[in-house]
């Protein structure tokens, strides 16, 4: 008969350091900074958002203004023309009751229409009178 070993093997055991993703309670000094740092990371942000809204507003501006500038090159190239302010002669004739509009850049009539009941009224200019002159204006 053989006999058993009924004396228990020391059990063969090894131990190996790894590391593992756990659940760990903070302390109040951890939570405390956790905290400023969150206060001045919610400060930082809004302070970045701010200047983002400014420069945003900023280049609708430019883009605003260049989309204006391009509108008003393509009314020119489209119609060929503008209108500006021309200096013009207004030509009262009272002989016939009309005002003629005469540009002086090209001497082009724009305009000749019957005189308004303002316009056939005339003013006398008594200092006018002194020096000799009809005083009719």
């Amino acid at each position: 008969m053989v006999k058993k070993n009924t004396a228990k093997a020391e059990p063969k055991v090894i131990t190996k350091q790894q590391q593992e993703y756990l659940k760990c309670i903070l302390t109040e000094e951890e939570v405390a900074q956790a905290a400023n740092e969150l206060a001045r990371g919610i400060s930082s942000l809004k302070e970045l958002d701010d200047a983002l809204t400014s420069i945003k507003a900023e280049f609708k501006g430019k883009v605003e203004k260049e989309e204006a500038n391009i509108n008003v090159k393509a009314r020119l190239v489209r119609d060929k023309h503008e209108y500006r302010n021309v200096e013009c002669d207004a030509i009262h004739n009272f002989t016939d009751c009309t005002v003629t509009i005469v540009r002086k850049d090209t001497n082009e009539t724009v305009e000749t229409r019957k005189m308004t009941f303002s316009e056939k009224q005339t003013t006398i200019d008594f200092d006018a009178k002194k020096d000799g002159l009809d005083g009719l204006n």
